[in-house]
């Protein structure tokens, strides 16, 4: 009896670990995306926008390149940072 349900265990532990980390995945990706977002961000407000404005929003491209960089890290790298 133990050694039927052993492997059942593993199957369904195998899947469940793949779920979290196809979920995992999706946040590295969507970390990126944001961080992209952010980047446009900065390069856009900083030419556009009026004086106190610009100089807020353009310090959102380098807040944006380690958002970036961070999520590409995470998506190659999943356990970079444990």
């Amino acid at each position: 009896m133990g050694q039927l349900a052993r492997p059942l265990l593993c199957s369904l532990g195998y899947r469940h670990a793949m779920g979290m980390r196809s979920k995992t995945m999706l946040g590295h990706v969507l970390l990126t995306i944001l961080g992209l977002l952010l980047i446009a961000l900065g390069f856009w407000g900083g030419h556009v926008c009026r004086k106190p404005y610009a100089a807020l929003l353009a310090w959102c491209a380098p807040i944006g390149l380690v958002v970036t960089l961070v999520g590409i890290v995470l998506f190659f790298i999943p356990s970079f940072f444990t």
